[in-house]
């Protein structure tokens, strides 16, 4: 299966499951075949605090565009973002647990990809 309709959430009918995940996508504007497509995950570090990825909007709706016309189905998410001059004592505390959270999040989101920026 491939999709949404992979590791469904357990409500003790798969039905269900994936009546529900149909509903909610579609209340976003998705149709049917939008949720036949594989899922890749954008990892989005916008923040304010981070004025270093204030060009992340753009960028992650590139990346969609992109997605799209490679025939997959681009949902962003936030995640953390590091920045160095508004965190302390430094972001060099912060950036090893970095790649766990982002691999979590994807297993978590049930990706097919992800995609990240390096900034």
């Amino acid at each position: 299966m491939t999709g949404i309709y992979r590791h469904l959430t357990s409500y003790g009918d798969p039905e269900f499951s994936q009546y529900m995940r149909r509903a909610f996508l579609a209340s976003a504007g998705f149709d049917g075949a939008d949720l036949q497509r594989p899922v890749v995950g954008i990892a989005d570090t916008s923040s304010d605090y981070n004025p270093c990825h204030r060009q992340m909007p753009e960028l992650v709706a590139a990346v969609k565009r992109g997605v799209l016309q490679a025939g997959g189905l681009p949902l962003a998410f936030p995640t953390t973002s590091l920045h160095e001059i508004l965190i302390s004592p430094t972001s060099m505390l912060y950036r090893n647990p970095l790649p766990d959270e982002e691999k979590s999040s994807q297993w978590r989101k049930d990706c097919e990809g992800l995609w990240h920026s390096a900034a």
